[in-house]
């Protein structure tokens, strides 16, 4: 099976939502979340962009990642697998999310009941996988 893989890592490809939040909290930058995009994949050459959204989660006290959104997916990459993963400066693993078959240019996923602090993601890799 052959498999594409797109990773995106610290960069700046941070949403409107989160950097307004961040703009108007004391000691919290924009560059809390970001990413940057390297394209390998035979279906999406030119690659993906990420951003989020956050919401305040009491369980945590902090403010965690709520949807992240996926965007500019080639329509070539129909059917194959998404894989989104936040990770930790030292790439440790927070929380991953799989989207089975896509079917648009633009995929949401659903990380709220993974209560990741956002302060805490460093980068997210996104994986475009042959099925």
């Amino acid at each position: 099976m052959k498999r594409w893989i797109l990773a995106l890592v610290a960069g700046g490809v941070v949403g409107g939502a989160v950097f307004g939040a961040a703009a108007t909290l004391g000691g919290i930058t924009a560059d809390t979340l970001s990413a940057d995009s390297v394209a390998v994949l035979s279906c999406d050459t030119d690659g993906v962009t990420t951003s989020y959204t956050t919401a305040y989660e009491a369980a945590i006290s902090a403010y965690e990642v709520d949807d992240l959104t996926v965007d500019g997916i080639n329509a070539a990459c129909n059917g194959y697998d998404l894989k989104v993963t936040l990770y930790t400066a030292g790439g440790a693993s927070l929380a991953e999310q799989i989207v089975v078959g896509i079917d648009a240019t633009t995929e949401v996923l659903d990380f709220s009941t993974n209560n990741v602090d956002a302060e805490d993601v460093d980068g997210v890799a996104v994986v475009i996988d042959e099925p």
